[in-house]
């Protein structure tokens, strides 16, 4: 977990994210997945650069607008190239 984001929730609310802690986090799920956005949190997001994990999520905590699910199936981090290749190779062989 320690170079993944860590998510502390109660019950369907996000109530922490810290984005690559370096350390365990006791009761913290990992952030991994997709989001689903409303179009005003576009407005949040400044002109130029903004780093989801550090700036986007953070600020949505606070303003009490994060919320999550539990997946339980499949994820592959495809964030690198050799992710996704391994991704690709996993899918390729369940295609029927």
């Amino acid at each position: 977990m320690e170079n993944k984001g860590a998510v502390l929730v109660c019950n369907e609310r996000v109530i922490s994210f810290i984005e690559k802690p370096g350390r365990h986090i006791d009761g913290a799920y990992i952030n991994s997945g997709f989001y689903l956005l409303e179009p005003s949190v576009f407005d949040i997001i400044h002109e130029g650069f903004s780093d989801f994990g550090k700036n986007i999520l953070p600020k949505l905590v606070i303003q009490d607008r994060l919320f999550w699910d539990e997946h339980k199936g499949y994820i592959f981090d495809i964030g690198t190239f050799d992710g996704l290749k391994k991704a690709e190779e996993f899918l390729r062989t369940r295609i029927i």
